[in-house]
């Protein structure tokens, strides 16, 4: 476990100095982290892989640094991504209280054995504190006996946030909490750490839940850098950062340029000057011994210039290289999609009091019928809590299109005016994971030549190296920016783009790729997200609210 230090400043509770931590074959994650981590919100970002999960393992003592110190004050509760639940265990036992509800039915039942009392530890109104959790979390109606299985993703999210409260923590380290919560689910949550006032720590890609942070840590190959805001405030230093290794590599650029002009130049004068000796000594205005001389000291004087100035060159060439090296990859992508386009007006979608009833259940998808169409180019967001049926309504279009569908009784009618569709689940099954991107591309793109598919893929920020990887070896974000790449390259790309929460499990660079790769697509866009800043910012124009509204939060 980290140890406990009693620091100066009374508000810090997380202090780290020299932390490094490797994995067991000896490859380093990351090394030389020094931090401190104070009251209120901390936002960890940083590329999938860098480490942001292991640094909240260190924190809470379930993994030990290679090298260096780690001191933490506080009680530590922990929120991790995709925790693993022993099947078959009860809500109760999640929220880390099914011992004490059952020494407490125990001593009601008349036994007073002494370790039933230290248990119990004083908590008698366990349970009383546990419903108030969970309405806090806004799932009021889970029952303690329920199994957790049968919890819906974002359920799941809110009965663990109700445990970390049960557990009457000082550092909270949550590692991307909004996954799978609702609009609904996520303003609980936002709420509930703008209340908190003790120390809180956050691993994510939601930008919105960033902008409440105080602070953000970024962490890359680079180290780790610390910056005193919000999102909002880390994104704008960046920039000025990123403005001026701009500026500094353009410097360097023209630094190399200069030294091989004047290398050239020198080279070129030093070699006119020999000419000229070879020219008199030819006349025979100058006695062989002497031109002799002359010829091998110039030649002398020649190689040392030469190796001076090619050391002067590689020094700059160094200089640039390592300037270059600081700098972020950029994230715009510029790919030019005219066969995407779709005409203003064109229907391409069009529901009538559509539901669907999945075989064995009495009651349909849907809370109430849908009717709804979708024309041209617009960009539509599919809303709604979770488990209303947005993923289920992409499905039954696609089917409607002509693909495979759900089995169930469809009411209603669903009319879908193209088959130029693609739907990107959170699968993406549409990759072959044994195949390259460039490979995978070729089936899409079998009439492109392989250069322009090269080019193609080079314009989704692929580069030579990525493109003959197998995706199976890619990132959620590199895999989605591959299928985007792959389907927007066929001969006859979508007219219609459905997307299924494409912002999971995304770090923030790969949600921004998304983004730029949208940008350019100018075809009808469809798409489930409970990302606001991702809808904003892909121009969605149009929502469809799918099933009955969530209700808000109350205030904390």
């Amino acid at each position: 476990m980290p140890s406990a230090f009693k620091p100066e400043n009374t508000d810090t509770y997380i202090n780290g100095s020299a932390l490094a931590w490797a994995f067991s074959d000896g490859q380093s994650l990351f090394e030389d982290l020094n931090f401190s981590i104070g009251r209120g919100l901390t936002g960890i970002v940083g590329p999938n892989g860098s480490g942001k999960s292991t640094l909240l393992k260190l924190v809470s003592g379930a993994l030990q640094p290679l090298r260096g110190s780690l001191a933490v004050r506080g009680r530590v509760a922990v929120l991790e991504q995709d925790a693993f639940v022993r099947g078959g265990s009860t809500a109760a036992e999640v929220l880390g209280i099914a011992g004490k509800l059952a020494a407490l039915g125990r001593i009601a039942g008349g036994e007073v054995l002494p370790e039933l009392f230290e248990t119990v530890d004083g908590a008698w109104d366990i349970e009383d504190a546990a419903a108030q959790a969970l309405e806090r979390m806004g799932v009021p109606g889970i029952a303690l006996s329920r199994e957790f299985g049968t919890l819906s993703g974002g359920e799941a999210v809110k009965v663990r946030l109700a445990g970390l409260l049960l557990s009457k923590p000082e550092i909270l380290l949550l590692d991307e909490p909004t996954n799978d919560l609702d609009a609904a689910g996520r303003e609980i949550l936002a709420a509930f750490l703008r209340s908190w006032k003790k120390c809180a720590v956050v691993v994510s890609h939601d930008r919105e839940l960033l902008s409440l942070a105080g602070r953000i840590l970024e962490l890359s190959n680079r180290g780790l850098a610390a910056y005193g805001g919000n999102y909002g405030f880390y994104v704008s230093a960046r920039q000025g950062e990123d403005g001026a290794l701009d500026r500094r590599i353009a410097s360097a650029r023209e630094k190399v340029k200069r030294e091989k002009m004047e290398m050239r130049e020198n080279l070129e004068r030093q070699a006119h000057r020999m000419a000229k000796g070879r020219k008199e000594a030819a006349k025979g205005g100058i006695p062989k011994i002497l031109a002799g001389g002359r010829k091998r000291r110039a030649e002398k004087t020649q190689g040392k210039a030469k190796t001076v100035h090619e050391g002067i060159l590689a020094a700059a060439a160094g200089e640039l290289n390592a300037v270059r090296a600081l700098a972020r990859e950029r994230n715009e992508i510029k790919v030019d999609m005219p066969l995407t386009e779709v005409p203003n007006g064109k229907l391409l979608v069009d529901a009538r009091e559509l539901n669907f009833t999945y075989p064995g259940r009495a009651v349909p998808v849907f809370g109430a019928a849908l009717s709804f169409n979708l024309a041209g180019p617009e960009r539509v967001a599919l809303t709604g809590p979770n488990g209303s049926g947005k993923s289920t309504l992409l499905k039954l279009i696609l089917a409607a299109g002509g693909a495979a569908g759900p089995r169930g009784v469809l009411a209603g009618a669903l009319s879908v005016k193209t088959a130029r569709i693609a739907y990107l689940d959170q699968k993406l099954g549409l990759l072959k994971q044994d195949l390259t991107l460039l490979e995978n591309l070729t089936l899409f793109a079998p009439g492109m030549s392989d250069p322009d598919r090269r080019l193609r893929l080079a314009r989704f920020l692929f580069r030579e190296r990525e493109a003959l990887r197998k995706t199976a070896t890619f990132s959620g974000g590199e895999k989605l920016r591959a299928a985007l790449a792959c389907v927007l390259s066929a001969a006859e790309p979508p007219q219609l783009l459905m997307l299924d929460e494409p912002t999971n499990n995304l770090d923030i660079d790969s949600i921004e790729r998304l983004e730029s790769a949208l940008a350019n697509y100018k075809g009808a866009l469809l798409v489930v997200s409970h990302d606001e800043r991702f809808i904003g910012n892909i121009a969605v124009n149009r929502r469809i609210c799918v099933g009955p509204a969530g209700k808000k939060p109350a205030p904390f």
